[in-house]
């Protein structure tokens, strides 16, 4: 009898356990229970392991950046501020190990 894997992710939530997407490359984050939340500093994520290395750090921003490229918030940024605003405003967004 097989069971079927359910992967789930949950955002914003306090507490509660989901999975972080796969990272190509050399450093994989898969499988691992997290938790996550929103706070006046940012989205955090906890989750066991390692500490993350500088070039894993760069391309979780990187993918960060681009999906908010491609959300209506990126929009909505370039209407309110231009693209020139748009694109520092962008640059506050990364990924950071505390």
């Amino acid at each position: 009898m097989s069971r079927k894997r359910r992967r789930r992710h949950r955002g914003s939530v306090p507490g509660k356990a989901g999975t972080l997407p796969s990272i190509e490359g050399d450093a994989v984050i898969a499988d691992l229970p997290a938790w996550t939340w929103l706070d006046e500093d940012g989205f955090h994520v906890v989750s066991p392991g390692g500490p993350l290395d500088q070039k894993t750090l760069d391309e979780m921003t990187r993918r960060y950046r681009e999906n908010i490229r491609n959300s209506p918030v990126w929009d909505d940024l370039v209407k309110r501020f231009g693209q020139a605003e748009a694109e520092e405003i962008l640059k506050q967004c990364r990924v950071e190990a505390r």
